[in-house]
């Protein structure tokens, strides 16, 4: 018994396994959830299994594969923002203004571009985006 403590779990892989009650897990960090909230809400809820849990699982391996080695920030705010956008805007994020880096640049067209097309190979991309919808 951790005495009251709400544990989140981030940007590892295998949610369903690790929420409660099959694991110690009482929910997502913000920089995973905000970017995957309704599939994470399924996961969680147990209504998709199976494909979601590789594609919520490729995706976020692949968000980090974007990203190493940029110059500002860090590998979790940068993968998230970058996939924030993408869900936000859908197939014209990279044609959106934003998302921007820690030092107040916008990342390039051709990193967002890349994230557009990670999310469209894992079956997550939406043609307009939560911000459209």
């Amino acid at each position: 018994d951790l005495g009251g403590l709400f544990l989140v779990r981030g940007a590892e892989t295998g949610y369903r396994s690790w929420l409660k009650p099959r694991g110690p897990y009482d929910g997502f960090l913000l920089s995973t959830a905000n970017w995957l909230a309704p599939q994470l809400a399924a996961i969680a809820a147990g209504t998709r299994t199976g494909d979601l849990d590789r594609q919520v699982d490729a995706a976020v391996a692949g968000a980090f594969d974007l990203v190493p080695g940029y110059p500002t920030g860090n590998a979790f705010g940068n993968s998230a923002k970058l996939m924030d956008q993408v869900m936000a805007f859908g197939d014209g994020a990279a044609r959106a203004p934003g998302p921007f880096s820690r030092d107040g640049r916008p990342f390039p067209r051709e990193l967002v571009q890349r994230a557009v097309d990670l999310a469209a190979a894992e079956g997550l991309l939406t043609a307009k985006g939560y911000m459209k919808s």
